[in-house]
């Protein structure tokens, strides 16, 4: 099945309530991408395969990537949306959109509000050409994604983030509002009030980066107040390298390393069902 479009998609869990899972790749790890097509398919939900762009960029490469990634998607049957995460440069953004990225964040909340105004634009801008959805975003998170690492939290202004979505024209909107990147050390303190806010006068579905961790009564909450994409990449993550550790320990003979990371599939295609199910209002 081509790849599907996200604008409408994005706009359709916006009008019904629900959230779609935005799966990382690991850097294009084959192990990850066969098991998110594989989750897709048994329940038969749209899912977003996503890739960071800085990873991307040093460790493989973001046109094979996403061709590779196109290509996969015409002999399945997961509704596929592919997205570049966390690109803070044009150029990215570009390569992304010629290489069948139909979704890119442009990532330059660092940036004082005016600058990071002035590049989203741009990358709506762009986009546009390819009838490609944009995410923007204000505020930054603790802790560590992909190449990058946020030391502080700073929760979004609603007042800036009001004049950021109407000024940008972007389609998903992703505000800093407790979650942390990578490991939670200790209970998360989401700012469910804040998102409330926002989703009162935004008009517009967020995005939840950090997402790995939290509680289904967590998910819930955002999905209630407005998140209609949630990342997840930690969670898998922990559970590949927790498998990769056991069978080396109990098997130190085997070579092959598609062996080694077989029974790594599974537990990731779990991980991923067991999230669409709750990302679609299945609470209990």
């Amino acid at each position: 099945m081509p790849i599907i479009d996200a604008i409408d998609l994005y706009q359709d869990a916006c009008d019904n309530g629900y959230a779609i899972g935005a799966f990382d790749t690991n850097v294009g790890n084959p192990d990850f991408i066969m098991s998110i097509f594989a989750a897709a398919e048994e329940l038969d939900c749209p899912v977003i395969i996503q890739g960071g762009a800085q990873p991307l960029t040093e460790f493989y490469d973001i046109t094979a990537f996403g061709r590779s990634i196109v290509s996969l998607a015409q002999g399945r049957e997961a509704k596929v949306v592919l997205h570049l995460n966390q690109a803070d440069n044009l150029d990215q953004i570009r390569t992304a959109l010629d290489a069948g990225f139909n979704s890119v964040m442009i990532d330059a909340s660092h940036l004082p509000l005016s600058e990071n105004l002035k590049i989203t634009k741009k990358a709506v801008e762009i986009a546009e050409v390819y009838n490609a959805a944009v995410e923007g975003k204000l505020g930054t998170m603790s802790g560590r994604e992909d190449a990058k690492m946020e030391v502080k939290t700073v929760f979004t202004n609603p007042e800036e983030a009001a004049t950021f979505v109407k000024e940008t024209d972007i389609d998903i909107f992703a505000p800093s509002v407790g979650t942390v990147y990578g490991q939670y050390k200790e209970k998360p303190k989401l700012d469910i009030g804040l998102l409330a806010k926002l989703k009162e006068s935004l008009k517009i579905g967020f995005v939840i980066h950090g997402a790995s961790g939290l509680t289904t009564r967590d998910y819930r909450s955002l999905i209630e107040n407005g998140a209609i994409k949630i990342n997840v990449s930690t969670a898998m993550r922990t559970a590949y390298l927790k498998n990769i550790r056991d069978v080396m320990k109990k098997s130190p003979d085997i070579t092959l390393p598609h062996e080694i990371t077989a029974r790594a599939r599974g537990d990731i295609k779990n991980i991923v069902i067991e999230l669409m199910r709750i990302f679609k209002g299945q609470w209990e």
